[in-house]
C-alpha cells in the first residue's frame, strides 16, 4: 500500500533506550493550545491530548510517515506522488475554521505551502462540527466563519485545498471557486470498540440473542446528553405509546456524569419549538410536561461501570440481551438539519459488536456513511416504509412504526424474524467486518482518495 506523509510543526525521535514511546510530535494547533492554556489558565488538554493520541494511532499503523517543519523541504519534490498533508489540529469542537494558527505559520512554511499546493488537514478525529455552515430552509451555505477563514488564507497567498478530518462525513459540494475541500471520516471510534481490552470484557453473541427471544422487549435505547433528536424521539414515544416496549435510559448529563438541573433539562425540550419553522413540533408539545416528570430515566446498572460509557459495559449489555433491536441515537443538531452529513460515534458500533439489529437516528446521511464504511443496515428487514432521509420528524415516526410492528408480533414471529437468513447474514457480516478490518489502513486509504480528489480535481 502507498504510504502518506504528515508534516507537523515539531517531531522528535527518542533514543532506542528510552522506556515507553520512542517519538513525539506537535502540530501548530497543539502548540497554540498550550500557549492559550498558559495565558488564560483554562485547560483544553482534552482536545490536544486526544488529537495527538488519534494521530499517533494512524502513524503507528505503519502507513504514515511524519516530517517536521525542519525536514519538509527534503520531500518537496515528492509531494504529488506521495500524498502529503500539512496537519493542523483543532483544539475545540467549534473551532474547525479558526484562523489563529494561520497568523503563526513561519515564513518558510508559508513558502512551502504556496510552492507545493499540498492539502491542509484540519484534524479533530474524535469530534465533529458544522458551525461553518448556515442554512435557509433546506439549503446549506458557507457561513461567515468559513468566509473569514478563507479570506485569511487568501491574504497569506494560500490557495491550498482543505481536508476536514473528524467523526463526520459530508455528502455535499464543498468546493468554492478557488479552493477544493474534501471530508474524511475518522475511524477512531471503530478502532476503539474493537480494541482487545474492550472485546475481552465480554460481548453478546447472535446465538445468545436467539436463545433469549421470549424475554425480549422490542428495543434498547441509551441516551446521556439530551440532544435535540433524542428529546424529540422521547416525546414521540409518549405520543405513540411505545416507551413501554423498550429499555430506555435518558440520563440528562452534559458532559458525561455531570447532571443537568431541572431548568436546563426543561430548556432542552421547550427550545425544540424554536428549531422548527414548519409547525411540526406542535403535535409533540403537549408531551413535554409528562416527559419532564419522568426524567431522568435510569436503567439498572453496575455502579462501578457508570463512568465507563465508552467501554464495554456488561450491565448495559444485559439490557441489550433483553431487547430485539437497538435504537441508536447519534448526536444531532436541529440547527444543522439540512446538512447532508453522516455523524457516527462509538454508539453505533456497540450493537454491531454485540451482534444486534439496529436502526440509527441522527444526521440525514448516517445510513449512507455506514454503508460506505462497508456495514449493512436493516432498513429493508424492518419492513416499514422506506427510511426517511429528509425530515427528522419523519425519522422519529418511522422508528415508532418499527416498534409498533414488532409489538404486534407473537414470540414465534419475532424468533423467525431474528433467525431469518438475511438478518443473520447481516449481523454476522457487520460483526466480522468491524472486528477483522484494519480500520487504520482503511482510514489512510480514505485520506489518499481525498488527496487525489483535491490535488487533481481541476485536471480531471
Amino acid at each position: 500500500m502507498q504510504k502518506i506523509r504528515f508534516i507537523v510543526q515539531e517531531y522528535t525521535r527518542f533514543s532506542k533506550h528510552v522506556i515507553g514511546e520512542n517519538y513525539d510530535f506537535s502540530c501548530i494547533g497543539m502548540k497554540l493550545t498550550e500557549m492559550q492554556e498558559k495565558h488564560t489558565g483554562v485547560a483544553r488538554k482534552n482536545w490536544a491530548k486526544g488529537n495527538r493520541i488519534q494521530l499517533k494511532r494512524l502513524i503507528d499503523s505503519g502507513h504514515v510517515e511524519i516530517y517536521s517543519h525542519e525536514q519538509m523541504y527534503a520531500i518537496a519534490d515528492e509531494v504529488r506522488t506521495v500524498p502529503t498533508f500539512y496537519v493542523v489540529t483543532i483544539s475545540d469542537i467549534s473551532a474547525m475554521f479558526e484562523t489563529g494558527w494561520i497568523y503563526w505559520l513561519p515564513k518558510n512554511v508559508l513558502s512551502f505551502l504556496k510552492e507545493t499546493g499540498i492539502p491542509i488537514l484540519l484534524s479533530q478525529p474524535g469530534e465533529f462540527g458544522f458551525e461553518w455552515l448556515e442554512h435557509t430552509g433546506d439549503i446549506s451555505k458557507l457561513s461567515q466563519t468559513y468566509i473569514a477563514f478563507d479570506r485569511r488564507l487568501h491574504n497569506e497567498g494560500l490557495s491550498n485545498p482543505i481536508v476536514i478530518h473528524n467523526m463526520s462525513k459530508l455528502y455535499m459540494k464543498l468546493s468554492t471557486d478557488s479552493r477544493n475541500y474534501e471530508s474524511v471520516y475518522s475511524r477512531q471510534w471503530i478502532e476503539h470498540v474493537r480494541l482487545p481490552q474492550n472485546l475481552s470484557r465480554g460481548t453478546l453473541t447472535y446465538q445468545q440473542h436467539l436463545e433469549n427471544v421470549n424475554n425480549k422487549k422490542i428495543f434498547f435505547c441509551s441516551n446521556r446528553a439530551p440532544r435535540e433528536a433524542r428529546c424529540l424521539l422521547l416525546l414521540s414515544m409518549l405520543k405513540n405509546n411505545t416507551l413501554k416496549d423498550g429499555h430506555v435510559s435518558f440520563l440528562c448529563e452534559a458532559p458525561a456524569n455531570v447532571k443537568l438541573s431541572e431548568q436546563e433539562i426543561k430548556n432542552c425540550f421547550t427550545s425544540l419549538r424554536f428549531f422548527s419553522n414548519s409547525g411540526l413540533f406542535d403535535m409533540y408539545a403537549e408531551y413535554i410536561e409528562p416527559v419532564l416528570e419522568m426524567l431522568p430515566l435510569h436503567l439498572e446498572e453496575d455502579e462501578t461501570l457508570k463512568q465507563e460509557h465508552v467501554l464495554v459495559n456488561n450491565s448495559i449489555n444485559n439490557h441489550r440481551l433483553n431487547s430485539l433491536i437497538e435504537i441508536v441515537t447519534e448526536t444531532h443538531d436541529f440547527t444543522r438539519e439540512p446538512v447532508q452529513a453522516g455523524v457516527l460515534s462509538e454508539k453505533i458500533f456497540w450493537p454491531i459488536v454485540n451482534q444486534m439489529p439496529f436502526v440509527v437516528l441522527g444526521h440525514r446521511r448516517n445510513s449512507k456513511l455506514l454503508e460506505d464504511l462497508g456495514f449493512k443496515t436493516f432498513d429493508n428487514e424492518l419492513k416499514v416504509e422506506a427510511h426517511p432521509t429528509v425530515n427528522v420528524y419523519d425519522r422519529v415516526e418511522y422508528i415508532n412504526n418499527i416498534i409498533k410492528r414488532f409489538a404486534n408480533m407473537t414470540p414465534n414471529e419475532k424468533f423467525d424474524w431474528l433467525n431469518s437468513d438475511v438478518v443473520r447474514e447481516k449481523i454476522e457480516h457487520n460483526y466480522n467486518h468491524l472486528v477483522n478490518t484494519d480500520w487504520n489502513y482503511d482510514e489512510v486509504n480514505a485520506l489518499v482518495e481525498a488527496f487525489n480528489k483535491v490535488m487533481f480535481r481541476n485536471n480531471q
